[in-house]
């Protein structure tokens, strides 16, 4: 049981132990658990998030409903990165942000259609996780 057991595995020496309290590398696991390290190994995780988006008609009316709902869109794209751009830093990182609409409202104004929306910051991050563990060499 010595050895197979994988280098490095704390839980190996511990069951080693268990099992054999006398045996010819008891004493030898017991100083190698009494040395044990703590390893911290950092991963990033992919996330989502979404955050409440709302988009507002343009002072400025256009030609029809089409190019009222682009345009919408457009300022959009902008208003998601400033939404999401609170996950660039710290235990995470901003990978994409995207708008998601959900209610549309488009009205006559003036001699054109302005076109708001309720919808969704989609946020796309990578979380900082960070896993301990023991080696025991």
């Amino acid at each position: 049981m010595w050895a197979a057991r994988a280098p490095g595995d704390c839980a190996g020496l511990r069951i080693y132990l268990d099992r054999f309290p006398d045996g010819v590398f008891a004493e030898e696991a017991g100083r190698r658990l009494q040395a044990a390290e703590t390893v911290t190994e950092e991963s990033w995780i992919a996330e989502e998030h979404r955050l409440p988006l709302s988009i507002r008609a343009n002072l400025d009316p256009l030609a029809s409903v089409a190019p009222a709902r682009a345009d919408a869109l457009a300022r959009a794209a902008t208003e998601a990165r400033t939404t999401c751009e609170g996950f660039g830093v710290g235990e995470y990182r901003l990978v994409s942000a995207t708008a998601e609409t959900q209610t549309w409202r488009c009205f006559p104004r003036g001699q054109g259609i302005a076109c708001s929306f309720d919808g969704q910051a989609v946020c796309q991050v990578e979380a900082r996780h960070l896993d301990q563990r023991q080696v025991c060499k």
